[in-house]
């Protein structure tokens, strides 16, 4: 296992000579040059790698982080340093938790039968009937969750091409594709929350769960709508989507089928995964 090394971003930190400079503007760019970058530095002393994005990137710190970790910690000797450099303390503490042996365990709850997972992670690699895309009324692919699964998807253009006759919808409104190659995934929901309007988000919770039901969706995995580049905050966000699902399942009652049966909030750092958590009282 290669050595990670967690530096600070300052002007006037020093560059090594003996270190490899490697530095990505874009989730493709980082892709493509990992491949080579595990072989060349097989000889090298050590590896810095700048995790200083631009002001809206297309990705984030800690999947960016993940994917280098995963790309280079077998290919290099165990004693190869990999100098980690980040802008803020905040970003390096989001990306420790992607370092091999931290505990990512899900925290669980349950709500009138529904079983509610709060998971630190990426959205497209997990194991569920239908993810929700937070995108916007013209439903066009770009950053955040809608990024990641733009590149996830093994044919982003047809689904692209798929949204754009489906668009525009309404703000809080839900519609369906199917998952364009995702392998451990059934149907993507696209609900328009770009907005972070805490009503939007409301009704889109709300959408969200009736399309469950519509689709005997079993297990529906979400991030938080309406929180990161939409501005609403995680405790109100949290609170939105308990409220939606307190009120669906109440709703269903115990005496029919459940849909859906389980629910997983995907998040990606640790501020947000315990305001949920505590919110669900999930342990």
């Amino acid at each position: 296992m290669a050595i990670f090394d967690f530096v600070i971003f300052s002007p006037d930190l020093p560059c090594d000579e003996e270190f490899d400079i490697f530095e990505f503007e874009c989730m493709e760019e980082l892709e493509e040059a990992l491949l080579s970058l595990a072989e060349t530095a097989k000889n090298a002393t050590g590896i810095q790698v700048l995790f200083l994005p631009p002001a809206r990137p297309p990705f984030t710190i800690p999947d960016a982080f993940a994917q280098v970790v995963k790309a280079l910690n077998d290919k290099l000797p165990s004693e190869t340093i990999v100098r980690c450099v980040f802008r803020t303390a905040e970003a390096a503490g989001y990306a420790a938790r992607h370092l091999p042996g931290n505990d990512l365990t899900p925290k669980k709850a349950t709500m009138n039968g529904v079983d509610v997972f709060i998971i630190l992670g990426d959205i497209t690699q997990v194991c569920a009937d239908a993810i929700v895309n937070a995108s916007n009324t013209q439903l066009h692919l770009g950053s955040g969750v809608s990024g990641a699964i733009k590149r996830a998807v093994a044919n982003p253009g047809g689904l692209q091409a798929t949204l754009t006759r489906l668009a525009p919808i309404a703000s809080g409104e839900v519609v369906v594709t199917h998952s364009f190659g995702l392998p451990t995934i059934g149907k993507i929901f696209h609900a328009a929350t770009a907005s972070g309007d805490e009503t939007t988000i409301r009704t889109a919770a709300k959408n969200i769960f009736t399309a469950c039901r519509t689709w005997e969706i079993r297990h529906v995995a979400m991030p938080a709508i309406g929180c990161g580049t939409g501005g609403l905050s995680s405790k109100d966000g949290a609170a939105i989507i308990y409220e939606a699902l307190q009120s669906h399942s109440t709703m269903v009652g115990m005496d029919q089928n459940m849909f859906p049966e389980t629910l997983s909030i995907v998040l990606y750092d640790d501020i947000s995964a315990q305001i949920f958590a505590e919110k669900f009282g999930a342990q």
